[in-house]
């Protein structure tokens, strides 16, 4: 499928379904099996419907006596300009093609594609996507970037999204209760700015800090979800290896001890946390 879908290259693709796959349109990537040997899989772009005639002129498709347009496919790799007779798509089957037309395996060589071994259709690049796009468009990269698909970097991304409020609100409502006179106070003495902050918002604050921490850290541990909707096979957490034991893996007596694990440890993160949060306290207060 050069120069379309590159080797490597990770697409997001749904599952066909009978009524997904009755809309299915020409120009559509598919993912199929290939009849020849349906332990494989292939993926080419739908040409023909069932029911039309297809018929290649000197590398050009003619769909029912109407040449179509396919800017998908590069002249450069279309130079053997192959005719081929016409052919009718019969019901429930798929013409396809890949774009590498001078170097393709499709239903030129054997045939259509019925309608069962279809598997799903790709509906988009990830590597081509409106970030990737727009910083290309600007020139801060060249080719698109895989920083933040289905990897770590994307699971601490969506968590930092995700849990962020949970850190705001203990932080501003231990802002909130410091005394205004305190600030005045210290504005009085001739106190800066940084001085205010080192000497009076910051120690006050801290149980807040302390407790946002904590309850993000718990929070963040235990997730399973995030990990395993963005994290793809490299975005592996705790959460989500516990997951796996009671889910794929059917290892229950390994996930259970993985869980107790984590239970141990998000306690130990809660003592800790209570710890210095009081400690805290008392030295604020004693301030």
């Amino acid at each position: 499928m050069l120069p379309t879908v590159k080797d490597g290259e990770k697409l997001h693709t749904q599952k066909l379904d009978a009524e997904l796959k009755a809309k299915l349109v020409r120009g559509d990537i598919i993912v199929f099996k290939y009849p020849k040997d349906p332990s494989k899989g292939y993926i080419k772009r739908l040409i023909g419907l069932p029911g039309e005639t297809v018929e290649i002129k000197t590398g050009e498709v003619w769909i029912n006596g109407n040449r179509i347009s396919e800017p998908y496919v590069d002249s450069g790799l279309n130079i053997s300009k192959r005719s081929l007779p016409a052919v009718v798509v019969p019901a429930h089957s798929f013409y396809v093609l890949g774009d590498n037309r001078d170097n393709s395996n499709d239903s030129r060589s054997w045939g259509f594609v019925p309608e069962e071994l279809l598997i799903s259709k790709v509906s988009e690049s990830l590597e081509k996507g409106f970030l990737n796009r727009f910083l290309m468009w600007l020139g801060v990269i060249d080719e698109p970037s895989m920083l933040f698909v289905y990897n770590l970097n994307a699971v601490l991304l969506t968590l930092a999204v995700l849990l962020l409020p949970f850190a705001i609100l203990p932080i501003f409502l231990s802002l909130e209760r410091i005394p205004r006179r305190l600030l005045e106070a210290s504005s009085d003495l001739g106190g800066s700015g940084w001085q205010t902050f080192w000497m009076v918002i910051l120690p006050l604050s801290l149980p807040g800090v302390i407790a946002a921490a904590t309850f993000v850290f718990v929070l963040a541990l235990g997730d399973f979800l995030t990990p395993q909707m963005v994290g793809g096979q490299s975005g592996f957490t705790f959460g989500r290896i516990i997951y796996s034991q009671f889910g794929a893996a059917f290892n229950w007596p390994f996930g259970a001890a993985l869980s107790v694990i984590l239970a141990i440890a998000v306690m130990v993160a809660i003592v800790i946390g209570a710890w210095f949060g009081n400690r805290a306290a008392a030295r604020g207060g004693s301030r």
